[in-house]
């Protein structure tokens, strides 16, 4: 009996070691060890990140899936062929994925899980530097704010090369939801404190697009300096063709000659020079108003601001001779669609005064 037994194991064993497996499928193809067959579903590798990838133990024929390996992309197939790791092509391995500050940015709305991992090329001073995101902003290896773009600081350029972030925040006033961009027009963030220079953004003049007139090197809280110098040519359309800001000679001149007349600047999301993201318009005095009376005293008022769901930062504004002023000093000033004046919150109130059109403002946009 226990010769029987012996004998069945062995012929068990002997069928086992030269069976093949099939999994959807009852003849697995002859040369195949593991056929693994299905018209609806695939064959998943195990999915590690590039810093997992380096840490394993790797053996000849080691495959993964590097989900945030590649340039400039999300993903790559990867094989160790027992000296390094090599792509499906059989080229070097690709490192992390590579981003420019405008591409990684964009990731943010959708694609930015918590602890993505990419490689900024043109951060740090054009330097490159890894950016890790952590559920809310871009983060260095050493855990600062990584949000900026050459030159490292609060640079803000609004010209067209650099689209500002879109990322939402919304409140309800009187029955009614208002979806706000959560940052100024060229800002690297949103605010972390009411003088966040790094949130601050560029100084538009009313009626104007994007064409570099309105970019600031922010160098601290409380300093910046202009990119653009000044003209003090009028501008005979609504284009200037250049980036220059134009002194019209007082506060509540035009930068244009004549300007349109009905005024189609700035009025809704086809609006002549709109300079917001797609699906994005300047607010109206009426939709500012609403947001100050259901949020909160823009500034220093620390409970009110950090409720806020908007961050206003308090950048001052760029006077009609292109000179910076009021930097931090209490005041964010703010355009409307409003063709005569735009809103001025103050930092120590919910008083709303009025400034003049042809200064240099922050822009925060609205969804239409």
């Amino acid at each position: 009996m226990k010769k029987l037994i012996l004998f069945s194991i062995i012929i068990l064993l002997t069928t086992i070691s030269f069976a093949q497996v099939g999994i959807g499928t009852s003849s697995p193809e002859a040369s195949a060890k593991l056929d693994v067959t299905s018209a609806t579903k695939g064959f998943l590798l195990p999915r590690v990140t590039y810093d997992q990838r380096t840490t394993m133990t790797t053996t000849i024929g080691l495959q993964v899936y590097c989900t945030n390996c590649g340039l400039g992309t999300l993903g790559e197939f990867q094989i160790y062929n027992g000296t390094s790791w090599v792509n499906a092509a059989g080229a070097a391995a690709s490192g992390l994925a590579s981003f420019t500050y405008t591409q990684r940015n964009a990731l943010e709305p959708s694609a930015a899980a918590s602890g993505l991992t990419v490689w900024c090329s043109n951060c740090n001073s054009g330097a490159g530097e890894t950016s890790i995101f952590d559920g809310t902003q871009w983060r260095t290896n050493a855990g600062a704010i990584a949000n900026m773009a050459p030159p490292f600081g609060g640079t803000a350029i609004c010209d067209g090369t650099r689209p500002t972030v879109v990322k939402d925040v919304t409140h309800t006033f009187n029955g009614v939801t208002y979806t706000w961009m959560d940052r100024n027009l060229g800002a690297s963030r949103a605010a972390t404190v009411y003088n966040d220079y790094f949130a601050y953004g560029c100084f538009y003049q009313w009626g104007r697009g994007n064409d570099g007139h309105a970019s600031v090197d922010w160098t601290s809280s409380f300093s910046g300096a202009t990119v653009n110098g000044v003209t003090t040519t009028l501008s005979s359309s609504t284009s200037p063709g250049n980036a220059l800001f134009i002194n019209a000679g007082t506060n509540n001149d035009s930068w244009m000659t004549t300007a349109p007349s009905p005024e189609t600047r700035w009025q809704g999301i086809t609006g002549i020079n709109n300079p917001c993201p797609s699906g994005y318009r300047l607010p109206s005095v009426a939709e500012v108003n609403n947001m100050f009376s259901n949020t909160y005293n823009v500034g220093t008022n620390a409970t009110s601001w950090s409720n806020a769901v908007t961050k206003l930062p308090v950048a001052g504004r760029r006077v009609n001779t292109g000179n910076l002023t009021g930097i931090a000093g209490g005041s964010g000033y703010y355009h409307t669609n409003d063709g005569n004046f735009s809103i001025t919150p103050t930092a120590i109130g919910s008083n709303n005064t009025f400034t003049y059109k042809n200064n240099g403002l922050s822009v925060r946009c609205i969804k239409n």
